[in-house]
C-alpha cells in the first residue's frame, strides 16, 4: 500500500488558514459543500455534480491536524486523509495533505495530481476569500470491492438485462467486450441523438477485486443538459455498484 504527501503554503496565519479547513462555509469555498465538521461526527462531502465523499472525522486537534477516514461515493475501500497546518512566518502557513490508501503506483500518482489541484484551490480561495472550486468534473470515476470474484468481471455486467434494469429507459450497448474490461455506449431518448461512453474494468489488488468505471462524453450533450445528466448517471451508476458490492459481499 502507498500513501501520498503533497504541500501547499498559503498566505494566512495557523489560525486563519484552519477555519478554511474546519469551518463549512469555508472548506466550501475550495473542496466541497459539508453540512458540519466535528470530531466524531459523519461528514458528507458534496461537489455538486453528484460526486461526493463520505466518512466520519476521527480527530480534529485545533489549529495543526485534522484526520478524516472517507470513501468516494460511499464505495470501495476507506482511505485515510490527515491535513496538517505548520507555520512558516506568521502570515504564512505550510499544508500538507497525506493520503493513505493507494495500492498501486498509477492510483498514488492519480491522488498526488488531484491534491496538487485541490490545494492550489486552497490557496487561491484563502487569498481571494472568494469561491475556487471547479463546477464540475467531465468524467464520472468511481469503483467497488468485490470481494467474492477474484479478478473477473461479473456476469451480470454481460447480460444486457442487467444493464435494462439499472439504466432503466437508457439505450445501453457494449462496443467492445474483453475477459477484464468493457466498453459500452449511452444513448437517453429523452435528451436527443447525444450518446456518452463508458469503460468498465476489473483488477486483482491485494487479493480484492476492484471494478472501476470512467463514463465520460458529457461535451456530446447539449449544454443546458450536461450538468442534470452527470448528476443523475452519477445516481445511476452509485445504485449500480452498490448492489454489486452487496451481492459479492463475504
Amino acid at each position: 500500500m502507498f500513501f501520498v504527501v503533497k504541500q501547499q503554503n498559503v498566505s494566512a496565519s495557523v489560525a486563519e488558514t484552519w477555519t478554511f479547513l474546519a469551518e463549512p462555509q469555508k472548506m466550501g469555498l475550495w473542496f466541497a459543500d459539508v453540512d458540519r465538521m466535528g470530531e466524531g461526527e459523519p461528514f458528507k462531502f458534496e461537489f455538486g455534480d453528484g460526486d461526493f465523499f463520505s466518512g466520519r472525522v476521527t480527530r480534529m486537534r485545533h489549529p495543526d491536524l485534522i484526520e478524516l477516514l472517507w470513501k468516494f461515493m460511499g464505495l470501495g475501500r476507506q482511505f485515510r486523509i490527515q491535513f496538517l497546518l505548520s507555520p512558516l512566518t506568521p502570515s504564512t502557513t505550510a499544508v500538507t495533505v497525506v493520503d493513505y490508501g493507494a495500492l498501486t503506483l498509477e492510483e498514488a500518482a492519480s491522488l498526488r495530481e488531484g491534491w496538487e489541484d485541490f490545494l492550489g484551490r486552497l490557496a487561491k480561495a484563502v487569498d481571494s476569500r472568494s469561491s475556487a472550486r471547479y463546477r464540475w468534473s467531465e468524467t464520472i470515476a468511481m469503483g467497488a470491492v468485490l470481494e467474492g470474484l477474484k479478478g473477473e468481471m461479473p456476469s451480470e455486467l454481460r447480460d444486457p438485462a442487467w444493464w435494462r434494469s439499472r439504466f432503466a429507459g437508457i439505450r445501453v450497448r457494449s462496443v467492445e467486450s474483453g475477459t477484464d474490461s468493457l466498453a459500452l455506449t449511452f444513448y437517453d431518448p429523452a435528451v436527443g441523438v447525444e450518446s456518452t461512453q463508458a469503460k468498465v474494468k476489473v483488477r486483482e489488488r491485494d487479493l480484492e477485486t476492484h471494478l472501476s468505471v470512467a463514463h465520460s462524453g458529457w461535451d456530446a450533450v447539449a449544454e443546458d443538459h450536461q450538468l442534470a445528466q452527470r448528476r443523475r448517471y452519477a445516481a445511476l451508476w452509485l445504485t449500480a455498484l452498490r448492489g454489486l458490492e452487496g451481492d459479492y459481499a463475504p
